[in-house]
């Protein structure tokens, strides 16, 4: 069974029905495609920024047509698959023996 744990980032979801051009701030680009309609945001002052600039609901600067909110995503770290690790099969030991003994006959 895989363990899991939690790593915090930021969404930025859409609020509009139109189409949005890639926000451009402080050199860095945000595309917030109409396919998915949201976009995750690793750096929380990208997204304090973003969310002052473009924010639904706020004094944004420039639009209201986003919406920021922190959230937790679920990660696995890692699986516990066991292939490799079963010991040899009865049947595989006794046909390479047999294999050993009819070289060594010959």
């Amino acid at each position: 069974m895989a363990k899991n744990s939690y790593k915090s980032t930021n969404i930025a979801i859409k609020s509009t029905k139109k189409t949005l051009l890639p926000i451009n701030i402080d050199g860095r680009e945000i595309n917030i495609s109409d396919k998915h309609n949201h976009a995750f945001i690793k750096d929380d002052g990208l997204a304090k920024e973003l969310s002052a600039r473009y924010g639904a609901g706020k004094e944004g600067e420039l639009g209201k047509d986003v919406v920021v909110s922190p959230v937790n995503l679920v990660t696995e770290t890692h699986h516990n698959y066991f292939f490799g690790q079963l010991p040899e099969m009865p049947w595989k030991k006794k046909k390479e023996n047999e294999d050993e003994k009819t070289e060594r006959t010959e």
